[in-house]
């Protein structure tokens, strides 16, 4: 399995004084024991995704660009199952087809979210290419908000199994290193863990539907697509790194690195090419743990 060095930027800056550490995977099972008797706690979350894509046939040729920064910061009310936080994303486009350039597509959002008992309440802006909504009050989210995905965020139903994670971590995981850092948005020592895992069984755990991504290539007919997922399958990398307090052993941080790069020439397209870059950067701190918060219907 590869794995790889991960750049913790936005949440976490690390000072560079670090000190290599025995560790074992026992303590980052243990900290995720203890996320899950949470009854409460804030999160700071941003992911950074950049895809593009191109396909040549002897018919015809297309490729793709979209470059998304997505960041939600919020309250978790574990026993209520709600959550509410400010919501932001930035999202831009491109579709190539033949000689035809489409007009780029650009998205911008900031919103209050409210998500009690899986109906998530919003309340703010959004702007998509010459549409734009503008919302004082809070209302229930409609179709129109359905490409932001604010089930991942605000629907308890939706959120990752943190057991599903355990059987990750024991079943395939292993620590590739162990530092022990500080930074300069935290108070105290931390101990950061970097370790591999199972891609296929992550994938799942994590919730990263990668036949959802690339969807348009799938259905082309040009593509085998069991192979474009078995190809998917063998060349993604993706890399863990966890962030524990280092005197209580409780969690503090995940930073989750996908990377995706697949070149077919002739032998899987006859006469043509295809050409795939992936990568997404899942970065969330946690704090507040087991807090006072009053979540209510707006």
């Amino acid at each position: 399995m590869k794995t790889l060095t991960i750049f913790v930027a936005a949440i976490f800056i690390l000072i560079p004084v670090v000190q290599a550490q025995d560790g074992n995977l026992e303590d980052v099972i243990a900290a995720y024991e203890g996320y899950a008797g949470w009854t409460s706690y804030a999160a700071q979350s941003s992911v950074r995704m950049q895809l593009a894509y191109s396909l040549n046939t002897q018919d015809e040729s297309f490729s793709r660009t979209q470059s998304t920064l997505r960041g939600f910061d919020a309250l978790y009310d574990v026993g209520s199952s709600s959550v509410e936080g400010e919501f932001t994303e930035q999202q831009t486009g491109r579709v190539i087809t033949g000689r035809s350039v489409s007009r780029p597509s650009e998205l911008s959002a900031t919103l209050d979210v409210i998500g009690i008992d899986g109906t998530v309440y919003v309340a703010g802006e959004m702007e998509r290419d010459a549409d734009s909504i503008s919302m004082d009050e809070f209302a229930e989210a409609g179709d129109e908000f359905e490409m932001l995905r604010l089930d991942e965020f605000a629907d308890f139903s939706e959120f990752r199994d943190i057991n599903e994670m355990i059987a990750l971590l024991e079943d395939t995981g292993s620590v590739v290193s162990v530092e022990r850092t500080t930074t300069r948005q935290y108070e105290g020592e931390l101990m950061v863990y970097e370790l591999a895992v199972d891609v296929e069984q992550a994938l799942e755990v994590l919730g990263i539907d990668l036949q959802a991504q690339f969807a348009q290539l799938l259905e082309h007919d040009a593509i085998d697509d069991q192979a474009l997922l078995e190809a998917m399958a063998e060349n993604t990398d993706l890399s863990m790194t966890v962030f524990l307090d280092a005197e209580t052993g409780a969690l503090v941080a995940e930073n989750i690195i996908l990377l995706i790069n697949i070149e077919w020439e002739n032998d899987q397209i006859a006469g043509g090419s295809l050409f795939i870059e992936y990568s997404s950067d899942y970065l969330v701190r946690y704090d507040a743990i087991n807090q006072p918060v009053d979540i209510v219907v707006p």
